[in-house]
């Protein structure tokens, strides 16, 4: 197989400039967050800037939490965003995480869309967890040899020896992000096929399966990928060697070796 290039963004917390206005509520948003939120825009466009430029890299990977507050205006401007980079001939691959959509009514995401304003908060139209498929459907199902229907999560084969494997993991929102008993069967069942055939397998998920410190996997294991020990299990029985993550907003890379 000859060398694979490709980026990998995540947790771009975009944040539309026609959701806020200067005052208290969104600068506390912004501290408590501790995420350059106003900037957001121009942080995403500085680093696409360089990406369309770079000719010898046609291949963008999206993490999840790709904007901040799960409000329909940042979203369509984030999809602008990927349209530009489709534009300037780029193969783009999105999955989503919690803070893409609003779960209020739905699961336990705790998430919703606000407009602020000088002095308090008013509720704007929010993506809904069941649109999201669909609404990014065109950046990787579309272009997918295998689709998992009930998670939204699907399998891209990069190279014609190389499958990337995209886990859609929000779970019920709140202390689960994580596939159940189906959605790890087609896992496994992809990750078998490919290894029939000879060819490499990658993992892209939004939640960590291996903690970035130690002190992180036992007082806030429930920010790790929900079943972790059984999929880390399932991906060293069938020799997946990588998995790219994010949600932790740390540079991080780990070893994690089976005990068998």
């Amino acid at each position: 197989m000859s060398d694979v290039s490709f980026y990998i963004l995540t947790d771009s917390h975009y944040v539309s400039k026609k959701t806020w206005v200067e005052g208290k509520p969104f600068t506390s948003r912004e501290r408590s967050d501790q995420i350059a939120l106003k900037l957001s825009p121009e942080i995403l466009d500085e680093f696409l800037k360089k990406i369309i430029e770079d000719k010898s890299t046609d291949t963008v990977i999206f993490l999840g939490d790709n904007v901040n507050n799960c409000d329909m205006i940042s979203h369509y401007e984030f999809r602008e965003r990927l349209e530009k980079l489709v534009a300037a001939g780029k193969k783009v691959y999105v999955i989503y995480a919690t803070h893409d959509y609003s779960g209020i009514g739905e699961d336990k995401n705790i998430f919703r869309g606000y407009f602020y304003t000088e002095k308090g908060m008013d509720h704007i139209e929010s993506m809904k967890k069941r649109d999201l498929f669909d609404f990014y459907r065109a950046y990787g199902p579309a272009q997918a040899s295998s689709v998992h229907e009930k998670s939204g999560s699907y399998a891209v084969m990069l190279h014609d020896k190389l499958k990337m494997i995209f886990i859609i993991d929000n779970g019920n929102g709140k202390g689960y992000c994580g596939l159940d008993s189906d959605g790890l069967d087609w896992v496994t069942s992809e990750i078998k096929e490919s290894n029939g055939n000879g060819e490499y397998v990658l993992l892209a998920v939004h939640h960590p399966l291996i903690p970035p410190w130690d002190i992180y996997g036992r007082v806030v294991e429930y920010e790790l990928y929900g079943g972790y020990k059984e999929l880390r299990k399932i991906l060293c029985e069938n020799k997946v060697r990588a998995v790219f993550t994010g949600h932790t907003h740390v540079q991080n890379i780990r070893r994690y070796a089976d005990s068998a």
